[in-house]
């Protein structure tokens, strides 16, 4: 038998069948109608398996990732901005039209877990990921096992506690991490930087390219070690840097994953937030962890929501 995996996102959403000895046996994407979401999405699939010639009656479960908060036991997608979600049953909603077992799983979640079994042959046991783009979140893997927390609710990494005072966050709190080790942070970061420094290849660079710099525009600088594009860079993921610091303390896990648009920095970016880290721990903890760039990128949603689809069909043997 098989699962149906889809990473739902708010314009389009990856999917994949895998086999329940976890091969992939197809992967597309469909396209996100606010207006109808789970209707649009039923109908394409229908028609990516015909193509790809794989029979619905092969299909056992279904598991959905999907961002924002959720209620994962009982189905209920509490809120998903992205989406237009608000206390939603998707569980219900979408076994009538699926006619299928579904499962739900927070997206960055299913990023952590997929991550886990990519892993799971060099024998780490625990990890905690961080995705890195408009926002921060995360997920965490403790002994083997997701950990979600009492509500469903863990792994919201990019918010609480009090770890900068540049930006206050659109959560309403003002410390968090988010506005400013996000993607959306450091560009800010970048643009500031630019504007203030007139003489800089980054102010040259804005002129030049006429908008606001994406993270992308300033790689090349990055890349070439500019010193205000390093420096800047840099300043952004101290908050990040003292968060993971908290979680090896707290947690101790064998690897921090690093996922998301950041990560397309590239290694550079890794060994600076390294540094960082490093540089605020004790000399005892430095070899308990290592520091990685995510394997699956943009897949990791979908790929754990059919791992985590294929757990659930295990248990029901």
């Amino acid at each position: 038998m098989n699962v149906l995996a889809i990473d739902l996102g708010g314009t389009s959403s990856k999917c994949a069948v895998f086999s329940e000895k976890k091969v992939i046996r197809c992967e597309f994407k469909v396209t996100t109608n606010k207006a109808a979401i789970l209707q649009t999405i039923k109908l394409e699939i229908d028609q990516q398996l015909k193509k790809h010639q794989i029979d619905w009656a092969t299909i056992s479960q279904i598991g959905f990732a999907i961002p924002g908060f959720l209620d994962e036991k009982n189905g209920i997608v509490a809120l998903a901005g992205n989406l237009n979600w608000c206390n939603f049953n998707i569980k219900e909603e979408a076994e009538k039209i699926f006619q299928k077992p579904v499962h739900i799983i927070n997206d960055a979640n299913a990023a952590a877990l997929a991550e886990y079994w990519d892993r799971i042959y060099d024998k780490k046991e625990s990890l905690v990921l961080y995705t890195l783009g408009t926002g921060i979140g995360g997920g965490i893997v403790l002994n083997g096992q997701l950990w979600t927390g009492a509500n469903g609710f863990a792994g919201e990494l990019g918010h609480g506690g009090s770890f900068q005072k540049l930006f206050a966050c659109t959560c309403g709190l003002e410390n968090c991490i988010e506005p400013v080790s996000s993607a959306t942070g450091l560009t800010k970061l970048i643009n500031q930087a630019a504007d203030k420094n007139p003489g800089s290849l980054l102010h040259q660079l804005k002129e030049k390219e006429q908008h606001a710099l994406k993270l992308v525009d300033i790689k090349p600088l990055f890349d070439q070690n500019d010193e205000l594009t390093i420096a800047t860079i840099t300043r952004g993921l101290i908050p990040l840097a003292y968060h993971i610091v908290t979680m090896l303390y707290i947690l101790n896990p064998e690897v921090i994953i690093l996922a998301g648009g950041v990560t397309n920095l590239g290694v550079k970016l890794k060994n600076i937030l390294e540094e960082l880290v490093k540089s605020r721990i004790g000399d005892f903890m430095l070899k308990t962890f290592t520091l990685e760039i995510s394997n699956l990128q943009d897949k990791a949603g979908m790929y754990g929501a059919g791992y985590y689809a294929i757990s659930k069909m295990d248990k029901t043997k």
